[in-house]
């Protein structure tokens, strides 16, 4: 993938442009700036980042965080009523076999074939049940619609429970490519500096930071510094320029996260206008 302004074929089919797009250039309101909230793509409030750099409002990602606890919630209380049908049928299977079983040998008694004839039905009986339960028809090398495997019940829940429990039940941070595990406790709050409604600052040399720009979020004191602040001021005393807070270690920088520009960069916010969603899919 390119940065060229010009939308190439990949792009027009993934966004559905149509054939009139061709010529169309990706402007700057295809990009999400970094200190607008990754959800509602609005100037962050309170803002909080994550520990891969993406900036969210406190709000929005608090929702997004308890609507997904609430769903883990829902899915672990299906996936127990699952296991718990698949135990009743298991049971009820055993159950079955067990008065087969019975009822041969009753047959066997009241014919008179003693108690080893008796016996050996039973375990003829469960031989045969359990190799019917095993044995899967075969099929012709061509498909017939009237010939189609057809799954039973309980090899169908098995399948949706193995599905379920595939899946990781965790809060994940579903605007990141690819995602990852997010929990409250890997949020930090970010300070941004504005000297207008559109134009955010360094922390330490008032520059003017922007999507080109490379820029960090110190943990300790939530300070937004630009590259050079963190080469020339940060790293060689390990104190803030701001507040001159002192930290132990390099990992106290976060690094923002940042969209480039055409496909390559994402364009989430022409995505979210268009299809309703952001990320590329």
């Amino acid at each position: 993938m390119s940065n060229n302004p010009v939308y190439t074929y990949h792009e027009k089919q993934h966004f559905n442009l149509g054939a009139n797009s061709r010529k169309r250039k990706i402007g700057i309101e295809s990009i999400r700036r970094f200190d607008h909230c990754a959800l509602c793509l609005s100037l962050a409030r309170d803002a909080q980042i994550t520990h891969r750099g993406i900036i969210y409002c406190k709000e929005c990602i608090f929702a997004d965080l308890l609507s997904q606890k609430q769903e883990i919630k829902k899915t672990k209380q299906l996936l127990k009523q699952l296991k718990q049908k698949r135990k009743e049928m298991d049971e009820g299977a055993k159950a079955v076999q067990r008065d087969e079983a019975v009822e041969a040998f009753d047959r066997a008694q009241r014919v008179g074939g003693g108690l080893s004839a008796g016996l050996k039905k039973v375990e003829k009986t469960a031989s045969d049940t359990q190799n019917n339960t095993k044995e899967t028809p075969k099929l012709p090398a061509f498909w017939l619609s009237s010939l189609q495997p057809n799954l039973t019940d309980k090899e169908a829940l098995t399948d949706r429970i193995r599905e379920m429990e595939s899946t990781p039940l965790i809060t994940m941070c579903r605007q990141a490519s690819p995602t990852h595990p997010l929990a409250l406790k890997d949020l930090h709050s970010v300070n941004l500096k504005y000297a207008d409604a559109d134009t955010v600052l360094c922390s330490g040399c008032d520059k003017t930071l922007s999507n080109s720009s490379t820029m960090f979020v110190t943990k300790s004191c939530s300070s937004l510094l630009c590259k050079y602040c963190i080469d020339t001021l940060y790293l060689p005393s390990l104190q803030c320029p701001k507040c001159d807070s002192k930290v132990d270690k390099e990992e106290d920088l976060i690094k923002v996260s940042v969209e480039g520009t055409g496909f390559a960069g994402g364009g989430g916010v022409m995505l979210k206008k268009r299809t309703g969603t952001i990320g590329l899919n």
